[in-house]
């Protein structure tokens, strides 16, 4: 069974992350307005979508992450600083000779 966390952020700029064992004690503190049906990630489906958080989001294999607003734009800009760029990396052209393509 997954934990379901919720990341806000303080005024202060500080992440707080609070984790429950059920959906239900998100709906005590959350409305929920629906769930995810088009996540590309299968085990998402079904899981709850609630009024003013992002999400759900896979977290790893146990966790449902779920985000407010302005820590999610936050979390966002830190990730997209922090990737390294892709390098294409070539592979060498060989040097074929005719004998190559003979039978």
């Amino acid at each position: 069974m997954p934990v379901y966390r919720v990341v806000t952020m303080t005024k202060a700029g500080k992440f707080v992350e609070q984790d429950f064992q059920e959906p239900v004690e998100l709906a005590h503190q959350f409305e929920q307005i629906g769930v995810e049906e088009d996540s590309y990630t299968l085990r998402l489906h079904g899981e709850p979508v609630f009024k003013g958080l992002i999400g759900p989001i896979s977290d790893g294999p146990a966790v449902v992450r779920y985000e407010a607003p302005d820590a999610y734009a936050a979390l966002t800009e830190v990730w997209a600083k922090t990737r390294r760029p892709r390098r294409r990396r070539q592979m060498p052209i060989e040097d074929q000779s005719e004998s190559d393509f003979e039978s």
